[in-house]
């Protein structure tokens, strides 16, 4: 039977959400994280893109045309068998270098895997479709199928209703777990009431615990929810590990966008859950100078920098005074300066000077001075300072492996070069480029569009150019690459002090680019961590080595307060970059700020 005869949803949304899938090679299905997941398309143990390509294919396939699983396995397993990837076979851990005895394929694994792929794909789905319609049917009722393979805890949770706002379905949409056939059903508020169940809030109801996942004792968080069974018991329910999360959001800005505007129609309309106005409430008063500040700056900021906001509090003052530079004073003020709040660089620059007080905030009753200077935070920094510089070939000019990673991303930059040059539809190719990275490209481009200069200073040609260049810089974690292809280039000399041709327009677009703010913040990002060797003064933004002579510490302050204001931005491109670029820094960021 298809599952298509089973879930009613039309297959558009659901096809849309896979395809924007990229491709991501792993070891172990829990070494991927759940935003990759939700990004990148996976199967533990496929070594090899091409063969990563095949189940890719094959469920796309399945979801356009409506095939069962033995329509799936028919068609892979002989290629399959063919390449080897059947059975059981000893192979080398990626993790350990060690052979190892590993499950490949077999009709166990296949199902799985279908089943995981097409489920999750159609409630991502789903997902948009009932938040476009939230307005007329505001309330959301989760369905377990009550059989005998229905596992307890989802049963428990059979009939229970939430508003479409509450922030449980940033945990709880189904799938919850390997198998999982539950679903979520929308109600008209006649419905609900009919319905006779009352509205669930999850306010304080998310609760999390470390669990083991595997022999070696890896653990990871996983997120549960306290709830109330209809004995009146209280109970947990912890959906599998890695299934926490609602996929559809953390693939899309546009539905973290869509779901706040939803929140803002719903509370107008119908009565709200404590948990509801929790959530999208600002969290800070814009009344003060510096709220004011924080409705313009964190617009678009996910949950987790509002409420660090919340937690730390507003700094003592806010200045405005004429001709100063701005500046945080520990526990005292942040001046602006001159600072226009309606202008992108005001906001980056409000960002990044409120990430200093948080920092300071968040490590009051804590054993050191800053956050930053966590050993977590410190320890951080100097693995992704040394990636930055190897990755980059920022080391030693000679040596052997500076060379050869300098030769390794000419031949990346060239082959993508001609790669596209040979495309018939250039931009067709940066799709497909960006998306095979597990990058939208749509999105990708809004970001830079809003940040960059390039994209109305160039010709249309031009700017594909630099797109490519992005695109391939974040693959190879080229910061400086990434850097040059984002704002031109050039070096920070003033002009007068350059040899060689100089382009007044590149030199304009510097100036442009660092004046919109944000790619001020990812180049002193760079310029901090790892002490301008990559980005910083040597993209044209960021302190100088003697700012950091004078206090060692700074390079960690400056670090965090980057962090601050690149996440305080919002957009899911921004996010991926820090995922890519300085990942150790932007975990321990995170972590530091529950």
């Amino acid at each position: 039977m298809s599952i298509f005869a089973r879930l009613d949803l039309p297959p558009a949304d659901a096809i849309a959400f896979f395809e924007k899938k990229g491709m991501h090679l792993s070891w172990d299905w829990h070494d991927t994280d759940a935003a990759t997941h939700a990004q990148s398309f996976t199967v533990a143990k496929v070594t090899s893109l091409d063969m990563l390509g095949w189940f890719q294919n094959e469920i796309g396939r399945s979801l356009k045309e409506g095939r069962t699983f033995e329509d799936f396995k028919k068609s892979l397993r002989p290629r399959l068998s063919d390449a080897g990837w059947w059975g059981k076979k000893e192979m080398l851990d990626a993790d350990t270098g060690e052979l190892t005895q590993v499950q490949l394929g077999s009709n166990r694994r296949l199902r799985t895997i279908f089943q995981t792929n097409v489920q999750t794909s159609y409630m991502a789905g789903r997902y948009k479709q009932y938040l476009d319609n939230a307005e007329n049917r505001p309330y959301w009722r989760y369905v377990a199928v009550m059989d005998s393979r229905t596992r307890a805890g989802h049963a428990a949770l059979n009939g229970k209703v939430w508003r479409a706002d509450d922030p449980i379905w940033q945990t709880l949409w189904p799938p919850n777990g390997w198998g999982c056939r539950c679903r979520v059903q929308a109600l008209s508020a006649a419905e609900f009431e009919k319905s006779g169940r009352k509205l669930e809030d999850s306010r304080d109801a998310i609760v999390e615990k470390e669990v083991t996942i595997n022999r070696d004792g890896d653990t990871m968080q996983v997120k549960g929810i306290r709830y109330v069974d209809d004995a009146g018991k209280e109970k947990v329910f912890w959906p599998d590990p890695g299934w926490d999360h609602n996929p559809a959001l953390a693939q899309s800005d546009e539905l973290q966008a869509l779901l706040k505007e939803k929140a803002e129609k719903l509370v107008a309309k119908y009565p709200a859950s404590s948990a509801s106005v929790q959530a999208y409430a600002t969290g800070w008063n814009p009344k003060t100078v510096a709220g004011a500040w924080h409705d313009a700056s964190f617009a678009g900021a996910p949950d987790d920098i509002r409420s660090a906001i919340t937690k730390v509090g507003d700094p003592g003052d806010v200045l405005h005074t004429p001709n100063a530079s701005a500046y945080y004073l520990y526990r005292q003020h942040i001046e602006m300066d001159g600072a226009n709040i309606k202008l992108l660089r005001g906001q980056s620059t409000w960002r990044h000077e409120f990430g200093h007080h948080a920092d300071v905030e968040l490590a009051q009753g804590k054993p050191y001075l800053y956050t930053s200077s966590s050993d977590v935070f410190d320890a951080a920094m100097r693995a992704d300072r040394k990636a930055l510089i190897d990755m980059g070939a920022h080391g030693p000019v000679n040596s052997k492996k500076t060379l050869a990673r300098r030769a390794a991303l000419d031949f990346a930059y060239d082959g993508a070069r001609q790669d596209s040059m040979a495309a018939t539809d250039r931009e067709a190719w940066l799709s497909a480029r960006y998306q095979k990275s597990g990058i939208d490209y749509t999105s990708a481009r809004a970001a830079i569009e809003k940040h960059a200069a390039f994209p109305e200073l160039l010709d249309a040609a031009a700017a594909q150019d630099r797109y490519r260049r992005v695109i391939v810089a974040l693959e190879e974690r080229d910061a400086q690459g990434l850097m040059d292809a984002l704002t031109g280039g050039l070096s920070a000399k003033p002009i007068s002090q350059q040899t060689g041709p100089t382009s007044w327009k590149l030199v304009y677009e510097k100036t442009k680019a660092f004046e919109k703010g944000t790619l001020g913040a990812l180049s002193d990002l760079f310029g901090s961590a790892t002490r301008n060797k990559v980005g910083g003064t040597k993209s044209g933004w960021g302190h100088i080595n003697a700012y950091y002579a004078r206090a060692p510490h700074k390079a960690g302050t400056e670090s965090f307060a980057n962090l601050f204001c690149l996440h305080g931005e919002g957009g899911l491109f921004w996010k991926q970059v820090l995922e890519r670029m300085t990942p150790e820094m932007n975990r321990a960021f995170l972590e530091l700020l529950k």
